[in-house]
């Protein structure tokens, strides 16, 4: 059964196309029937990490599978990203269904440059608090964070690309807000689309790298991509050299904790090379090698290197052998 969407403020109902009082259809399941809840506590004690795994273990211990009615109820995210992490392909699958979701990706990837690689940039604005100069970012969320940084870090990209770059601005600011950026990139935009919510996570899912706000929906774009995302160092928990974003979280600084785990194999790797995640600081620095793995992505797509799009590749040279005679 899907969330109440009803009672959400931002009205996601219209996106998913479900009914404005299904809280209350949902409040009457659980009066007439029995009710399984399954909450943090619950999933701590099964001592799986993967969200399925856990709820799994659950249900068979419970014997859920030997009762015939019943509502189960979830609500939370714990273990983050990392305890559903397969669960990508569904969540795309659900993202996509929403109303306007494909219409609006195929308006704005049509509009793509074919051989460039695509940046999105996520500046989150709307009700999140614009704080001074100077602020602590570190562990801090519903900050909007500073424009300048954004400006100094997509500059970077585009010099280090060389300026085989193309930018896409997915924002929720008005087009007035974020002016010096519009005017700085000339970027794509979805200020045109209506019900964006879903369509832009997608947008972020499909482009070649993103560029983050410090907000739970960019996390959930770069959840959903593959590609390389950029993040503001300064919101980072600083572990001597190395930065986590949850690593200031009582369950993840313990031996047990995925972060301070990830932490000792990273160590322990010496070199252990770049990952898909990357730190810029206020001064916007890009690492050339991230701006040349852009381009070498974009050079591998290239179409006239794609056989299934008419494109050639080289033949294996066959070696020449010797007359025998």
């Amino acid at each position: 059964m899907h969330p109440a969407w009803g009672l959400n403020q931002r009205k996601y109902q219209r996106d998913f196309g479900t009914a404005r009082l299904d809280w209350v259809y949902q409040g009457l399941l659980r009066r007439a029937m029995p009710t399984i809840r399954f909450d943090e506590a619950t999933y701590l004690a099964t001592g799986k990490n993967e969200y399925q795994q856990a709820v799994a273990q659950f249900a068979a211990a419970q014997g859920l599978d030997r009762r015939r009615h019943f509502v189960f109820s979830a609500s939370g995210m714990w273990g983050g990203f990392h305890a559903i992490r397969k669960a990508r392909v569904f969540m795309l699958a659900e993202l996509l269904k929403a109303r306007r979701a494909v219409d609006n990706v195929h308006a704005i990837l049509s509009l793509a440059q074919a051989g460039k690689p695509l940046a999105a940039v996520h500046i989150r604005r709307g009700d999140f608090e614009n704080v001074k100069h100077g602020t602590d970012f570190r562990g801090r969320f519903n900050a909007a964070l500073p424009l300048e940084w954004y400006l100094a870090t997509c500059a970077a990209l585009k010099q280090g690309c060389r300026g085989q770059l193309q930018f896409l601005l997915l924002t929720d600011a008005s087009a007035d807000e974020v002016r010096p950026f519009i005017d700085a990139f000339r970027p794509l935009t979805t200020f045109h689309l209506r019900q964006t919510a879903c369509s832009d996570l997608l947008l972020m899912a499909f482009a070649d790298c993103i560029v983050c706000s410090v907000s739970s929906y960019s996390m959930w774009g770069a959840f959903l991509s593959n590609a390389p995302y950029i993040w503001y160092s300064p919101n980072l928990q600083d572990h001597g050299g190395f930065g986590s974003l949850w690593g200031h979280e009582p369950a993840q600084q313990g031996p047990a904790g995925t972060t301070a785990q990830n932490l000792e194999r990273i160590r322990q790797a010496g070199d252990p090379g770049p990952g898909r995640g990357l730190a810029v600081d206020a001064s916007g620095e890009v690492p050339a090698a991230f701006c040349e793995h852009l381009l070498a992505g974009a050079s591998a797509r290239a179409l006239e290197k794609d056989l299934i799009f008419y494109g050639v590749v080289p033949l294996p040279r066959v070696p020449v052998t010797p007359d025998a005679s």
